[in-house]
């Protein structure tokens, strides 16, 4: 009984310390070190307890404090692809505050290969100097998913919704018949006709009130080398594979591969061959438990899981790092915290580029972003826009460029219900493979008139670090200045976009000096993109042109 009172005690301590250590991120994470960093607006001695377990067995690290609101703390000498439990806390003379328990990970010793995926084709216009793993056509998305089945030693476990591809449930047989434990979790209620009759390996049929909406498979987890995850907007039907437009991503890293097992292994209920209905949770029932920041081949990607997580805030957050371009390709749009981020977005400058299928959903954003003047047009595929991605600032390398996609759509179900999966992976050459996807998307819906995208593939800002260029003012009333610091280009040439991709007007000088005034006198007001070329450089810039 003492013991029972001396925890009701601490449990308002312990939640009063949470309440004032926010905002914790990881980063600087390597295969046996990371730091973690938090605000508060205490005082004290920052530090971290640690350990394999929540009993934060390996003690106490201490930290450093930035300032009187930022704190860290850095671990260290600890194992690759290894997930700890942490906590960071703030220790002085009159109390000890305590961060929230989490997970986090190490990087692992994986390659980090990240192979992207589309069924429909892209515009290779646009591409920085990659192109997809597989840019179009169904069977060999098929074939390669056949492929991944195939070279399993010792592992598949797969969560997909629905399923009506005989010829990879006849290698998931195979691979059963010869020894690889094969785990599947489908979701009750939809059409899984390839899983009829049932076959040799494990089937567990999940969430029956809402949607087992995954559409992931893990092999060989517990290799350094050959782990992989497949995750996608595309299930395993025929109309997906072929018909609808969607994306997919297979990705070689142990630590990621780790996490999904968790998820899985949560709505499984159990760790070994056999499922466990009466320990399974799924939907609401889930809760937050696995790592959501990754080191994969020096790439930092985030991974969420709905229900549990709140992949939606985690969404607009990125949504809301926007600084210069955003694209966004969803099936279902319903979410006004993200309606609202992307109206944000429109009107600090940002120029946006959205497609979407279902514009007639209870609750659907699209009216209200085109009543915003959002740059969104409704989709006009002969088959359905299955995706949900975006994509924040293809055009700028030197900003944070971001894909959002998996199995999420950009609604409540998702959010609450559902359960999903969301990756923002922060990499600018992937984001250039999924701006090809989008470039061709766009210019199919727009009927290939006034369609380029306003950025090019190699340009830096204006008014970058090294302060080559500066263009003054902006806003622009009715003239503008380009000054070059250090050059006297032979050659200039301006352009300049609306944000349809419409070009709107164009300037072109052939001399050798170090400023040129372009003259926007005759441009209405509104937000528009320059685009700027000397003899081998290029930069751009939106602008905000204002009477």
């Amino acid at each position: 009984m003492k013991t029972l009172i001396l925890i009701i005690l601490l449990i308002p301590i312990l939640l009063s310390g949470q309440n004032k250590i926010n905002n914790i991120s990881q980063t600087e994470i390597t295969k046996t070190s990371f730091q973690l960093s938090w605000e508060s607006t205490e005082k004290g001695i920052p530090a971290i307890q640690y350990g394999l377990t929540k009993e934060l067995e390996f003690g106490i690290v201490h930290g450093n404090s930035v300032n009187p609101i930022n704190h860290r703390a850095k671990l260290i000498n600890l194992n690759p692809a290894t997930f700890y439990f942490a906590r960071p806390v703030l220790i002085n003379n009159k109390d000890t505050l305590f961060g929230k328990i989490e997970l986090y990970s190490t990087q692992s010793n994986s390659t980090g290969v990240i192979n992207v995926i589309f069924n429909k084709g892209v515009d290779s216009t646009y591409s920085s100097g990659q192109s997809p793993y597989i840019a179009s056509g169904g069977n060999n998305i098929k074939d390669e998913i056949i492929n991944m089945i195939n070279q399993a030693t010792s592992t598949i476990d797969i969560a997909l919704y629905n399923n009506s591809r005989a010829a990879i449930v006849s290698a998931l047989t195979a691979a059963h018949n010869n020894g690889i434990r094969v785990r599947y979790i489908a979701n009750i209620g939809t059409s899984n006709y390839a899983l009829d009759p049932a076959p040799p390996f494990p089937v567990f049929y999940v969430n029956p009130n809402d949607h087992m909406h995954n559409k992931f498979m893990l092999i060989d987890v517990d290799s350094v080398n050959q782990s992989w995850v497949w995750t996608s907007s595309m299930n395993w039907t025929y109309t997906d594979m072929y018909n609808n437009y969607n994306n997919c991503l297979a990705i070689q890293d142990q630590a990621l591969a780790q996490a999904y097992t968790l998820e899985f292994e949560e709505m499984w209920g159990s760790s070994s061959v056999n499922y466990d209905s009466t320990l399974s949770k799924v939907g609401s029932q889930k809760t937050d438990n696995t790592p959501h920041t990754f080191n994969i081949g020096g790439r930092t990607i985030e991974l969420y899981f709905s229900p549990g997580d709140n992949t939606t805030s985690k969404i607009e957050s990125a949504l809301n790092s926007a600084d210069y371009d955003l694209e966004f390709c969803l099936f279902s749009f319903t979410r006004n915290d993200l309606g609202a981020a992307v109206i944000n977005a429109h009107n600090s400058g940002v120029l946006e580029h959205g497609l979407m299928q279902n514009i007639n959903d209870i609750g659907s954003e699209y009216n209200l972003l085109v009543s915003e003047g959002v740059n969104i047009l409704a989709d006009n595929h002969s088959f359905a826009l299955h995706h949900k991605y975006a994509i924040i600032d293809a055009g700028n390398s030197l900003s944070d460029p971001q894909v959002i996609t998996g199995s999420h759509n950009w609604t409540t179900a998702a959010e609450e219900d559902n359960d999903e999966n969301t990756l923002i992976i922060h990499d600018a050459a992937i984001t250039n493979l999924y701006v090809q996807e989008f470039s061709l998307r766009w210019c199919e819906v727009k009927n290939n008139s006034n369609c380029n995208l306003p950025f090019t593939t190699s340009s830096q800002i204006i008014n970058d670090t090294q302060q080559e260029l500066i263009l003054f003012p902006n806003p622009i009333k009715n003239e503008a200045t380009i000054r070059f610091e250090h050059i006297c280009p032979s050659k200039l040439v301006a352009k300049l976009f609306n944000v349809s991709g419409q070009l709107i007007d164009q300037f072109e000088y052939d001399s050798h000096q170090k400023e040129y005034y372009l003259d926007f006198s005759s441009i209405n007001t509104g937000l528009y993109y320059l685009i700027i070329k000397t003899d081998n450089k290029s930069w751009q810039q939106p602008i905000s042109i204002s009477k």
